[in-house]
């Protein structure tokens, strides 16, 4: 990811410089007013995000099954060849 860019992520994702993920309640503790008003918003993001994949994987019925991992220009185009074949 180029430098000053950064992606959504979910919970599921350690907590990176390129990714924003929600917060996750401490141990024992609360979030914070602010926190908890990030979280609401982004999850309306991901949702939306979420509706959108639903789509895709709706018309491309092979993305069902499509579990490579992208992480280089070889990935990507095995990725593209998965969708067009």
């Amino acid at each position: 990811i180029p430098p000053q860019h950064w992606i959504w992520a979910n919970s599921m994702h350690p907590t990176e410089k390129w990714g924003a993920v929600l917060f996750k309640k401490p141990c024992r503790g609360h979030l914070t007013h602010r926190q908890n008003i990030y979280n609401h918003y982004v999850s309306k993001f991901s949702e939306q995000v979420d509706h959108a994949f639903a789509a895709l994987k709706g018309q491309f019925q092979s993305l069902h099954e499509f579990w490579h991992k992208v992480a280089t220009a070889k990935d990507l185009h095995v990725a593209i060849y998965w969708i067009y074949h």
